[in-house]
């Protein structure tokens, strides 16, 4: 048996305290105090939610809409596929709330928030982004619009780039036999924000307009050709429609914003 050898009162001491310090340095080791950290970001991130929410649905509702060519959009029977950019979200959600309409928006966090505005607006939701999620996603689209209902989309979106039409609406358009209406709009005054989709935020009271254009139709029959050449003549409708709407209300067009921020 090893000998080991008996400490004095004084040494036992010291390896008490030692002992204690080791345990109180390991228990502060512990992530106790991420917890709390934790709980205080997700409810300071809950309330950006909540307080944004309310800012945006107050702006919607205090907002002046005039409309053009609308009937392009409610007069088209059966299921229709309603484009606008992502930066232009606001008029319009303003003026279809509690229409029955059903939004596509992304599984980001940007999508999270969204979907909270819009399903407080009277909006359905299909969720989806790229991969798995993005095929369910298709697949609900058309069986939507089979149904007959209408489904609204950001064709530039969700990651860009801004204005640059993708082409997977084109693609559900052919499959589903429905028609593409575009649209484009305006508000003053508003806050554009230095984001990749030029966000506008119009202000509380502030005048709208948008514009429907003609209803535009895929064959199913298209080749890749023909669904390029559709592809950039719904692109070329949708930001002439808007640079039309920001023209009427004065304020910088899409172009002339890009020039700008480049310059």
């Amino acid at each position: 048996m090893p000998f080991t050898p008996a400490l004095s009162p004084r040494g036992e001491r010291e390896r008490k305290r030692s002992t204690i310090l080791e345990v109180s340095q390991v228990d502060g080791a512990r992530p106790r105090s991420g917890r709390p950290r934790n709980r205080l970001r997700k409810f300071l991130s809950g309330s950006f939610v909540g307080v944004a929410a309310w800012i945006v649905r107050f702006v919607c509702a205090t907002l002046r809409v005039r409309t053009e060519n609308e009937e392009r959009f409610f007069g088209t029977e059966g299921g229709k596929i309603l484009c606008t950019w992502h930066g232009r979200p606001i008029p319009p959600a303003a003026r279809l709330r509690n229409t029955g309409l059903t939004v596509l928006i992304s599984l980001s966090r940007d999508g999270d928030f969204i979907n909270t505005i819009l399903g407080s607006m009277g909006y359905d939701a299909i969720r989806g982004s790229s991969g798995p999620s993005g095929a369910r996603a298709a697949a609900a689209c058309l069986k939507l619009l089979r149904a007959g209902k209408a489904l609204v989309v950001t064709p530039d979106g969700p990651r860009g780039p801004s204005g640059i039409l993708q082409p997977g609406v084109i693609t559900m358009a052919q499959k589903s036999g429905c028609a593409l209406i575009p649209i484009g709009s305006s508000s003053r005054p508003r806050f554009v924000m230095k984001s990749w989709d030029r966000m506008e935020m119009p202000l509380p009271f502030a005048r709208a307009l948008i514009l429907f254009g003609e209803p535009v139709y895929v064959p199913k029959e298209a080749d890749a050709e023909a669904l390029e050449e559709y592809r950039l003549r719904l692109q070329s409708e949708m930001r002439g429609l808007q640079d039309e709407a920001d023209r009427r209300l004065r304020q910088p067009t899409f172009g002339q914003i890009a020039k700008r921020e480049t310059a």
